[in-house]
């Protein structure tokens, strides 16, 4: 968290500092880290249940074992085993993630809804995107 966090304040001073330079230019900061943790922090504001468990499982298996077995060899080796139950929940927009690595599209939707419309994660808020929304 820490890395993230020295990466946002000077990412903002970079911005900032271009800013000066090229006031014609629009850059927007949005905080994804703040605004994940907040997502994580309040899941029954967007609907929310799931904010361990990945909708789709088997996936990381799969892959883990593709990798495992990336040696070169033939093509059959890298086919999957049989006994990886590859299923998805039958209902992603309670999900945060989708197979441990990704979001599910509900996830990014309340991620695209923050930086539209929330000031404590986007800034310069509001800027010119903000008339393009419907709060």
């Amino acid at each position: 968290m820490e890395i993230s966090n020295q990466h946002n304040r000077l990412l903002r001073d970079v911005i900032g500092h271009v800013q000066k330079i090229h006031p014609d230019l629009d850059i927007i900061f949005f905080d994804t880290t703040e605004a994940y943790l907040h997502i994580l922090r309040n899941p029954s504001l967007y609907n929310f249940n799931n904010v361990r468990d990945p909708c789709y499982t088997g996936g990381l298996e799969l892959l883990a074992l593709a990798n495992a077995g990336n040696t070169g060899g033939s093509a059959t080796a890298a086919l999957p085993p049989h006994n990886i139950n590859m299923t998805s929940c039958t209902n992603p927009e309670n999900y945060i993630g989708w197979d441990g690595i990704h979001l599910t599209d509900a996830m990014y939707g309340a991620m695209m809804k923050l930086f539209l419309t929330d000031a404590r994660f986007t800034s310069p808020f509001p800027n010119f995107l903000t008339p393009c929304t419907n709060h």
